[in-house]
């Protein structure tokens, strides 16, 4: 339904810009459910291999949605692209390249190194909330075991 609303918002393009725009946004679809995927394995790898698993959110950002813009813009000066359509392609190309390389990686490296990865090595530091979060579990603790 947007996309008849924007098509009827751009009346003077032409019919080869309506093609590119619905294949922009078939491509951008499409690259949804790997990009999802590929965010679900890194995401879990990056939060138990990472020093401060807070930070893994960013890190899989980075790797999975921003590494393919990087290496756009990096291409881009080359002018390699006869077309958008081209550059289209070739984006599509890399962030498959990137999502499915990642979650191989990622899941050899959960599968291989979980046990290790998950048993507790000492008390990661926390912030004011971790503190208080803490403490209010361990009063629910004591307040059940009290009844």
């Amino acid at each position: 339904m947007m996309l008849v609303g924007i098509f009827r918002a751009m009346p003077q393009a032409s019919s080869d810009d309506k093609t590119t725009f619905v294949l922009f946004v078939l491509g951008a679809m499409a690259m949804l459910v790997p990009d999802m995927v590929a965010i679900g394995w890194v995401g879990m790898w990056k939060g138990m291999a990472h020093n401060r698993p807070r930070r893994a959110a960013g890190a899989t950002v980075s790797q999975i949605l921003i590494l393919p813009w990087v290496v756009m813009a990096l291409v881009l000066p080359f002018q390699m692209f006869q077309s958008f359509k081209d550059g289209l392609a070739f984006w599509f190309i890399v962030g498959v390249i990137t999502d499915v390389s990642s979650i191989f990686v990622a899941r050899d490296r959960l599968r291989s190194q979980f046990r290790a990865r998950a048993a507790v090595h000492g008390e990661e530091a926390l912030g004011l909330l971790g503190r208080l979060g803490r403490r209010l579990g361990g009063l629910a603790r004591a307040k059940a075991g009290m009844t």
